[in-house]
C-alpha cells in the first residue's frame, strides 16, 4: 500500500509525521527523518515489534510509538505532544506516506506511473 525502498545510505522513505508551529512557522518531524532537524534531546528505542522516538524541540516534547502486530498486517502509531513552554501553542500535525497500489516489482520499474491513478479524499 505504501512505497518503501530500503536504502541504508539515505533512509528517507516510509511513513512520516510532520509538525509545524503555526505562530513561528518552524517545521520538524516526530523522528530524525525526513527533516533531519537536530534536536536538543533525541532518543530512538527499538525492540521486538515496536519502535519509540522521543525528542524535544522548542519546548515541545514528542513521544512517538510505532507497533507492528505479529499476527495481522497492521501498524499502529501514536504520538503524544506536550507543551513545556509557558505560552499556548498551536501545532499542526500532518502524516505522510506515498500510496502505491501496484506490486513492488511494477512500482520499481515505473515509479511515476504508480502515482498517476491514486486519488484520496478527506
Amino acid at each position: 500500500m505504501t512505497r518503501w525502498r530500503e536504502d541504508s545510505t539515505r533512509d528517507n522513505a516510509g511513513v512520516f509525521c510532520y509538525l509545524r508551529d503555526l505562530s513561528s512557522g518552524d517545521v520538524w518531524s516526530t523522528s530524525h527523518q525526513p527533516t533531519l532537524q537536530p534536536s536538543k534531546r533525541y532518543e530512538a528505542i527499538f525492540s521486538q515489534a515496536r519502535a519509540e522516538f522521543r525528542r524535544r524541540d522548542n519546548q515541545i516534547k514528542l513521544h512517538t510509538e510505532i507497533a507492528v502486530s505479529p499476527e495481522d498486517d497492521v501498524e499502529i502509531r501514536r504520538t503524544t505532544i506536550v507543551n513545556r513552554s509557558k505560552v499556548s501553542r498551536t501545532i499542526e500535525l500532518t502524516s505522510y506516506a506515498e500510496v502505491v497500489l501496484a506490486a513492488p516489482s511494477a512500482d520499481a520499474t515505473h515509479p511515476a506511473f504508480s502515482n498517476l491513478f491514486v486519488q484520496t479524499e478527506f
